[in-house]
Order: structure tokens, then sequence, then C-alpha cells
């Protein structure tokens, strides 16, 4: 039985949805409503944007996750072995973690509608923060290695339950990047 090592992989993913929360709400403490709703350029999202697509992406992985939890009780799927990321889910978190390398429009299904407020944003996206630490306590007992989700993009991509939670860390960092880098520097 291996279960402190998967107690320390719980708690990185943790430690990494609390970070995001944490650089989120500094950042938003930190800039004046306008400047968090501007765009740097045409074409690029505002900070309250990329918040706002954050919050979208978790919306819609959600209920994907209590799906796999559901079926992974309904069918005693459980383990005992430490979470591996699978071959698939491996390869899309590399694409996305930050420093970015590739480039590409988000999909349709997650694009974000234009934030009313930099303020609802932020409410939001620490919402969505408390819901995938839920999510994530609800699906440590299980075998997350051993159930699939799809990609709330299209559900020809699947990858294990525990590769979705990693991919959305690293996407989290990935977009934080953005919207810091849509604020410009004090001066």
């Amino acid at each position: 039985m291996n279960t402190s090592e998967r107690s320390g992989q719980i708690q990185t993913l943790k430690d990494e949805f609390l970070s995001s929360s944490e650089i989120a709400g500094k950042l938003f403490s930190e800039q004046t409503e306008e400047t968090l709703m501007r765009r740097p350029t045409t074409g690029k999202w505002s900070a309250a944007e990329c918040l706002a697509h954050l919050t979208l992406t978790s919306n819609k992985f959600l209920p994907n996750f209590e799906t796999a939890r559901e079926k992974a009780v309904r069918e005693s799927i459980h383990s005992d072995a430490p979470y591996k990321m699978d071959i698939v889910g491996r390869v899309f978190a590399r694409m996305i973690e930050p420093p970015i390398r590739l480039k590409a429009p988000a999909p349709a299904p997650l694009l974000p509608a234009k934030p009313t407020s930099a303020k609802e944003a932020l409410a939001e996206f620490l919402q969505s923060q408390q819901s995938l630490l839920h999510a994530l306590d609800a699906a440590a007992p299980i075998s997350m290695v051993s159930v699939k989700v799809c990609s709330p993009a299209t559900n020809v991509i699947k990858y294990n339950l525990y590769s979705a939670f990693c991919i959305l860390a690293a996407h989290q960092r990935r977009h934080l990047v953005q919207a810091q880098k849509a604020v410009p520097a004090r001066q």
C-alpha cells in the first residue's frame, strides 16, 4: 500500500490550484478594473478574459470528473498504487505548460464571454477553484488512472482522471502567465 505517495500527489495538485488562486487574487488586487478588462492588443485576451476562460474550462471538466468518479465507485475501481499520467495526458500537459511552445486558438466551446467585471471574473474563478478542490478530494480514494475522461474541448481526446487534473493545473499556469502579460508593468 502506497497511500502516502498518493496523498502527496493529491496535496501537490491542491497546492497548485491554491497557488493559482493566490496568483490571480494578487494580480487582481494590484490592478484597476479598467486595466484588468482592457485587451493588450486586438485579438488578445484581457486578464479578466483569461480568468473567464479558466473558469469556463474548469466548469466544463467538473461533470466529467463526477461521471468518472461515479463509474469508479459503481464498478469498485480502487487502487493504492501511485497515480500516473497516461501518454495522452503527458503529451497534452506538455503542450500547454508554460513557457508556451505552441500557440493555438482556444476551441470554440472554451471561448470566454466577455466578463461583466474583473471583480466578477475573479469571484467566479475562485469559486471554480473551490469546486476543483472538492472534486479532487472526492476522486482521491478511487483509481484515477483506471477511469478516463473526455477533454472539454472535444470527445475525441481522452485521458485518465489524474492526467485531467494535471492538465488543468498546467492550463491554469499557462493562462495566468498570459493574464500577467495582459496588464502593463507598473511605473
